[in-house]
């Protein structure tokens, strides 16, 4: 919830200069439910190794981190 406010508050959209960070809000869904399904499935809940464990969970965060890079870099470049 707290990541969803960040995304459509007036100060993270004037920093960046757009609002597509909203987008990103249905694959931090999709990361902490695989995340907390794996936590529930696992025995040692250790986080480094739940996330380096399961590649589905590390190749959503590496998608994360791309788009995240796209809408902060590339869209000054746009621009």
């Amino acid at each position: 919830m707290l990541y969803m406010l960040l995304n459509i508050a007036s100060a993270t959209i004037e920093r960046f200069h757009t609002s597509a960070f909203v987008y990103t809000i249905p694959l931090i869904f999709i990361i902490f439910l695989k995340y907390s399904l794996n936590i529930e499935t696992a025995n040692d809940g250790d986080p480094t190794s739940v996330l380096l464990g399961d590649k589905i969970l590390l190749s959503l965060c590496a998608l994360y981190i791309i788009c995240a890079f796209c809408i902060i870099y590339l869209n000054k470049a746009v621009a």
